[in-house]
């Protein structure tokens, strides 16, 4: 049946017996002949064309300049030129012999360059009309033979549509025949089996039922997961601890900065932290302040966690220079977000409460806070006071901290760098430490801009603040590095926003700090 259709197929649409692959190579030949002769008639009509527009150059009044492969290939048009030409020479000669245009010669001469003229134009005329004939011929021919390449192409698209349902005919009629030979072959082994009346197959063995199942093994499977899972939650576990570089606890800080760990500010509890947590091992966060920002919760939590941690890192920087004090400090960070204006508030307080005048000066001339802190006018500030030493009594404010004054930052220049780095603000800081026993800087981070490098050249020390698991150990070691690049001094670093209700023995001393704070029982020292 498969046969018969494609005879009936081949028969239909008129396929030759000769393969397909030589009827597609016969048209190729035949598309890539017409190409050939359509590129060469196409050449010839652009070789006419040109010498049509060639001889549309020349001029009725003076047919003198006619291209050379015309007076070539034409006689007549040579020998008419050459006569016009010799005509007007003779004109020329006589003219130029003194005759004027009516004489003899010279009309005898004009009017045979006019009658060469004449017969010249009148040949190239008829050279162009032949040209143009030619060339409509040539039109038509491009056109026939396009036609011809047209339907050459059209067939050779007929015959792959053709060759789509022949090749699925072809298939299905080898299947057919491959089928068929299986079938004749399964039938000749099936009838010599039949005649085959013994049978030579016997037992030799009579199969045992196994006890167990072979597989899954449960305790190999229950001892390899435990072990890859060992493996995998150390590597995990090992592959965090390296990939950290955050830094946690104060021995981190010495450890990966090199700088003294002067004190730790712990974390104020949010609106879910509120209910205390007791215990040997926690801690409870600091409440916030109620009605004042939380940068002032020394003040208006003397009692409690955050100004016992001031207070020891006001002690801290006290003891570390006796005989010299720091009478100027810088507070700053490597990047924002630190805290760097919370600790710098806190020691404030904490050396105001100690009975010191204290000044705190917001340095920040991009990004200011204290005046908000604080609810202070800052209209006139530090900047206004660099350009302006006049106003200094009207630019500083008292505070609700007795002993603290605060001088905000002032309108935001266009150049805060530029300004800290004058003459006049160096003034301006001398004065001020004629009336203040100590003053406290806040300033912007060290690694964005460059004005806490300018500051640290400026005062006793620098206080550098972190942030415990989100502060870059890389980050940290630049800012101290630019800080000594410029001769300035730190002092240590301070850690602001210690989760003291982590389980971390770094912290092991803030029940301390947390049970005072709550109004519960000091331990003494030998509890």
């Amino acid at each position: 049946g498969s046969e018969l259709a494609l005879h009936e197929y081949k028969k239909k649409n008129r396929i030759l017996s000769v393969s397909l692959d030589d009827q597609n190579n016969m048209l190729r030949d035949q598309m890539a002949q017409l190409n050939q002769e359509v590129t060469r008639v196409r050449a010839e009509r652009e070789r006419i064309a040109a010498r049509v527009a060639e001889l549309d150059k020349i001029s009725e009044k003076d047919p003198e300049n006619i291209p050379a492969a015309e007076l070539l290939s034409n006689a007549t048009i040579n020998g008419l030129r050459t006569a016009y030409l010799d005509a007007r020479r003779a004109s020329e000669a006589a003219q130029a012999a003194g005759k004027g245009p009516h004489h003899p010669e010279v009309a005898a001469a004009t009017a045979r360059s006019e009658l060469t003229r004449q017969a010249l134009m009148t040949e190239v005329i008829n050279v162009k009309r032949s040209l143009r004939r030619d060339l409509e011929a040539t039109n038509k021919q491009i056109s026939g033979l396009s036609k011809l390449f047209e339907h050459a192409k059209q067939e050779a698209l007929d015959l792959n549509l053709l060759e789509i349902e022949y090749r699925r005919l072809e298939r299905a009629k080898k299947n057919t025949e491959r089928l068929f030979s299986v079938v004749m072959e399964r039938s000749t082994d099936s009838d010599l089996a039949s005649q085959i009346r013994f049978n030579n197959i016997r037992v030799i063995d009579v199969p045992l039922k196994p006890k167990a199942p072979i597989r899954p093994s449960l305790p190999t499977n229950v001892g390899g997961g435990l072990i890859i899972g060992l493996a995998l939650g150390l590597s995990i576990a090992l592959g965090r601890e390296l990939l950290d570089r955050s830094l946690k606890s104060p021995e981190d800080v010495e450890r990966a900065l090199g700088l003294t760990s002067i004190g730790v500010i712990p974390r104020l509890a949010g609106p879910r932290q509120e209910k205390p947590r007791y215990g040997r091992r926690h801690a409870r966060l600091e409440p916030p302040p109620a009605g004042g920002p939380p940068e002032l919760i020394a003040h208006h939590q003397p009692a409690g966690a955050v100004a016992e941690a001031a207070r020891a890192i006001r002690t801290n920087i006290l003891f570390m220079s006796p005989d010299e004090p720091f009478k100027r400090l810088l507070v700053t960070s490597a990047v924002p977000s630190e805290g760097k204006t919370t600790v710098a508030c806190g020691i404030s307080i904490a050396m105001a409460q100690s009975g010191q005048r204290v000044l705190l000066i917001d340095c920040d001339l991009r990004r200011p806070r204290l005046h908000r802190i604080f609810e202070q006018d800052n209209r006139l500030g530090l900047s206004s006071l660099i350009l302006d030493p006049s106003a200094l009594d009207e630019a500083l404010h008292e505070t609700c901290v007795p002993g603290l004054s605060v001088l905000t930052s002032g309108p935001i220049p266009p150049n805060p760098a530029e300004l800290l780095n004058s003459e006049s603000f160096a003034e301006l800081l001398g004065q001020l430490a004629g009336r203040f026993d100590r003053i406290i800087i806040d300033s912007p981070p060290l690694i964005p801009v460059t004005d806490a490098a300018v500051l640290s050249t400026l005062v006793s020390a620098t206080v550098l603040v972190v942030k415990p698991f989100t502060s870059r150990k890389d980050l940290s070691r630049l800012a101290a590095r630019s800080v000594r690049d410029v001769g300035g001094r730190i002092l240590g670093v301070v850690l602001n926003d210690v989760d003291f209700s982590r389980n971390d023995s770094a912290y092991y001393y803030s029940g301390y700090y947390a049970y005072r704070s709550h109004g519960y029982k000091q331990e003494s020292p030998g509890e």
